[in-house]
C-alpha cells in the first residue's frame, strides 16, 4: 500500500503533481479535510480493499481544518498506517510571477498583498516541510520537468505512456474541428460511391475494401500515415505536455471503414490507454436533436442509425476500452411524420376529450408503419434543422469541455 500526502505552497504545482499521480493509477483525493484522513486511511488499509495506491492533496485552502493535520498524522503513525509526505516548495518571486500570470489570488491574501500571504503560508507549512519524506523545489521547473521528477520518485519502473486518442469524423462543409491536433483529409482516395455497382454497398463489403485499398495511392498513403503516427505519438508522450491526441479523419461515404483500419493501425503502434469516439447520431425524436448526449462504453457502429452500418469501433475491434459519445443531429422523414402525427392526435384528443380510436392510435408506435410506407417511394429522407451549424457548434463546445475536464 502506497499512501502519499501531497502538500506544499500554493502555486508550487500541486495540481500538476496530482495529475501525474492519476496517470500512475493512484486513487487521488484533492483537498480532503485533515480530520478525515484517519478515517480514509482505515478504509484504504482494511482487508479486501481494492485501493493499493493513494495520493491525498492537502493545502492551506482547508485553513479552518488545517490545524488538525498534525494530529491526524500522529494518529496515522500510532495506528501503524504507513504514509509519505511529498512537499512542494518554490521561491517567493516565482510564486508571485505565477499568481500574476494566472490572475488568481493567493488563498491567504484575500485582504492583504500576495507577498504577505505567501510569507504567512510558508510559516504555517514549515513544520510539515521539516517532516516531509521528499521535498521538490519547483522554482525552475516546467510541467514536463516536474512530471519527470515525480515519476523518478514514485514510478514503479513501468513507463507511463498513458495517451488517450480521440477519434472524430467530420464533414468538411461544417469546417475542420478547431480542437484537433491531427487532421487527415482522405478525399483523394478512390470513392466507391461513384460506381453504380458499389454505391449501395458499405465498407463491410470486401468489394468496397478491395476497390479502395488496392489502389497504389491508398497503400502508399496508409504506409506513410501509419509511419508518421508511429513517430509522432511517442514524441507527444515524451514531451509530457499532452495526454490526449485528437484525430479527425475526413471521410467520404463508405470509405470511412478504411479510416477505421488506419486508426486500428495507430492503436496497435501507439498503445493508448483508451479511445474516445465522437459521432453524429440519427434520432428517433425531434426533441433530442442537439439537446442530448449519448455516452457508452460499448463502442459505436458508424452509420448504423441511417442504414449504412460499418465496422464497429469498440474494445472488441481495437483491443482497448472505447468510450463512444454520440450527438443526435439528424432525423428521418418517418420520425418527423410520426412526431407530427402524435402532436396532431394530442390536439384532437384535447379538443374531443374522448375518442377511443384516437386514444388507441396515440398509444401505439407508428414509426415503423410510416417508415415502410415511405421507403419504397424514396421519401424517407435524412434531414437536419436549419440551425444545425449553430447547434453543432454549441454541442462541440460542451463535449470538448467535458473531455478536457475528464482528462486534464
Amino acid at each position: 500500500m502506497k499512501f502519499v500526502i501531497v502538500t506544499g505552497l500554493s502555486g508550487s504545482g500541486k495540481s500538476e503533481v496530482m495529475k501525474v499521480f492519476e496517470d500512475m493509477d493512484y486513487y487521488c483525493v484533492d483537498n480532503l479535510p485533515p480530520t478525515l484522513i484517519v478515517n480514509f486511511a482505515e478504509i484504504c488499509y482494511q482487508a479486501g480493499s481494492m485501493v493499493d495506491k493513494v495520493a491525498l492533496g492537502i493545502d492551506i485552502r482547508g485553513m479552518k481544518f488545517f490545524e488538525d493535520l498534525h494530529e491526524s498524522l500522529r494518529t496515522l503513525k500510532k495506528e501503524n498506517y504507513p504514509f509519505e509526505i511529498l512537499f512542494l516548495d518554490c521561491d517567493d518571486d516565482t510564486l508571485l510571477k505565477r499568481y500574476k500570470m494566472t490572475r488568481r489570488n493567493h488563498p491567504l491574501a484575500l485582504n492583504r498583498q500576495i507577498p504577505e500571504g505567501i510569507k504567512i503560508e510558508r510559516k504555517i507549512l514549515n513544520p510539515l516541510k521539516e517532516i516531509a519524506n521528499y521535498i521538490v523545489d519547483t522554482t525552475n521547473m516546467k510541467p514536463k520537468d516536474l512530471k519527470e521528477e515525480i515519476l523518478k520518485i514514485y514510478s514503479t519502473g513501468e513507463k507511463q505512456t498513458n495517451l488517450t486518442i480521440s477519434v472524430l469524423s467530420f464533414g468538411f462543409k461544417h469546417g475542420i474541428p478547431k480542437d484537433s491536433d491531427l487532421v487527415f483529409d482522405v478525399r483523394f482516395l478512390p470513392n466507391p460511391y461513384y460506381l453504380d455497382s458499389l454505391r449501395d454497398k458499405t465498407g463491410e463489403d470486401q468489394e468496397v475494401r478491395d476497390y479502395v485499398m488496392n489502389s497504389d495511392i491508398s497503400r502508399e498513403f496508409y504506409a506513410k500515415l501509419t509511419d508518421m503516427i508511429d513517430f509522432l505519438i511517442p514524441q507527444y508522450v515524451e514531451e509530457g505536455t499532452r495526454s490526449v491526441s485528437a484525430i479527425a479523419p475526413g471521410v467520404l461515404g463508405t470509405t470511412g471503414i478504411e479510416t477505421v483500419e488506419i486508426l486500428k493501425g495507430i492503436v496497435e503502434n501507439t498503445h493508448p490507454k483508451l479511445v474516445i469516439v465522437i459521432d453524429a447520431l440519427a434520432s428517433r425524436s425531434i426533441e433530442r436533436i442537439s439537446s442530448t448526449v449519448q455516452i457508452s462504453d460499448t463502442g459505436i457502429i458508424p452509420g448504423g442509425g441511417v442504414g449504412n452500418a460499418r465496422s464497429e469501433i469498440s474494445q472488441n475491434t481495437l483491443g482497448i476500452p472505447v468510450i463512444a459519445i454520440g450527438i443526435p443531429t439528424v432525423v428521418e422523414t418517418a420520425v418527423l411524420v410520426n412526431d407530427s402525427l402524435d402532436l396532431f392526435i394530442s390536439k384532437l384528443q384535447k379538443e374531443a376529450k374522448s375518442n377511443d380510436y384516437l386514444n388507441k392510435l396515440k398509444e401505439q408506435d407508428n414509426y415503423e408503419e410510416i417508415k415502410q410506407a415511405l421507403i419504397p417511394q424514396d421519401y424517407n429522407l435524412i434531414v437536419t434543422p436549419k440551425e444545425i451549424d449553430d447547434l453543432i457548434e454549441n454541442m462541440k463546445d460542451i463535449v470538448a469541455r467535458g473531455i478536457n475536464y475528464a482528462v486534464n
